[in-house]
């Protein structure tokens, strides 16, 4: 079964909403337990937009 993941630039927008600086920030957000499920916690293995600064 293949998972369903949000777009990328809604992803990106509810990343951004959240004030997420960091590849840091983000690893802790992810281990907090309030990312939604429809976003990935490794997006670079998901989008081929995503592009690493």
């Amino acid at each position: 079964m293949t998972k369903e993941w949000r777009d990328f630039e809604s992803a990106r927008e509810f990343v951004r909403s959240l004030g997420i600086q960091t590849w840091g920030e983000w690893q802790e957000y992810c281990k907090s337990g309030n990312k939604p499920d429809d976003i990935p916690s490794n997006p670079w293995k998901v989008y081929k937009e995503w592009k690493k600064k």
